[in-house]
């Protein structure tokens, strides 16, 4: 792992091979791999989602368990469901 960033990486346990810069990126990742985060807050709420890249503050904040995802400059990600697969490209790309 490498982190760069106040509380980037913050919890993570077992998680390997994630890529953290920028405040908050993902600090709530445990478990997670192979994700990367550049910007305020990206991937916050990651915890043991895989394969996902988010660029820009807050991108994909709020996911938690999905997988291969990719976001940029996304404000909002909040899904109540596992989602596979999407990209979002635009301020507002996803809005719930």
């Amino acid at each position: 792992n490498t982190a760069v960033g106040t509380s980037a990486l913050f919890n993570n346990t077992t998680g390997k091979c994630n890529t953290a810069l920028g405040t908050f990126a993902p600090n709530q990742n445990t478990t997670g791999v192979n994700n990367t985060a550049l910007g305020r807050g990206a991937l916050n709420q990651n915890t043991t989602g895989y394969a996902s890249t988010a660029l820009g503050t807050d991108a994909l904040t709020s996911q938690t368990v999905s997988c291969e995802n990719t976001a940029i400059m996304p404000r909002r990600f909040s899904p109540s469901f596992k989602i596979l697969f999407f990209v979002f490209v635009g301020r507002e790309a996803w809005e719930v």
